[in-house]
């Protein structure tokens, strides 16, 4: 698959990377939209000594379900979703309480920032991301498209 990359210091690349494996609790997102963030760019233009060089960008990401794991039960093929822009692990008490954005399992403190698709795990920049289950969003009758930037705009769980 085709997946934008961070090469060196203000250099991004299309590069061809394998279509992701999902595990039971994952859906394999076919990616329709992938918004550029000023994240994006900051991250960019972060220098060659970069933790993020070779990753793939993109946090602001939506699309539709290509495939489900074998665990996942709330998703179909077919169905629109939008990736959270914080990753939480899902299980602590912060993330059961709805703040994944305080998780310290998936971002614990001293993180260079909090877990996102494109910083510190495979972004959303590419024709396919690999996804947990409870890292999705339904997009319902929004148009997955140009829902992508809504990920960071609307949803992000920041005070």
């Amino acid at each position: 698959m085709r997946a934008v990359s961070y090469v060196r210091n203000n250099t991004v690349e299309v590069q061809e990377k394998p279509v992701p494996e999902i595990e039971a609790d994952e859906v394999l997102l076919k990616v329709s939209g992938a918004g550029v963030c000023h994240s994006d760019l900051h991250i960019i233009a972060g220098g060659d000594d970069s933790p993020l060089v070779g990753e793939t960008l993109g946090h602001e990401v939506a699309g539709v379900v290509e495939k489900t794991g074998d665990a996942v039960t709330g998703w179909g093929v077919g169905d629109s979703a939008l990736v959270a822009v914080v990753l939480g692990c899902g299980k602590c008490d912060k993330c059961l309480a709805g703040r994944d954005n305080e998780c310290e399992v998936a971002s614990p403190r001293g993180s260079m920032a909090p877990l996102s698709p494109g910083i510190g795990t495979p972004g959303g920049m590419a024709e396919y991301i690999a996804v947990k289950e409870h890292h999705l969003d339904p997009l319902g009758d929004l148009d997955p498209v140009t829902s992508a930037p809504l990920a960071d705009a609307a949803l992000t769980p920041m005070h």
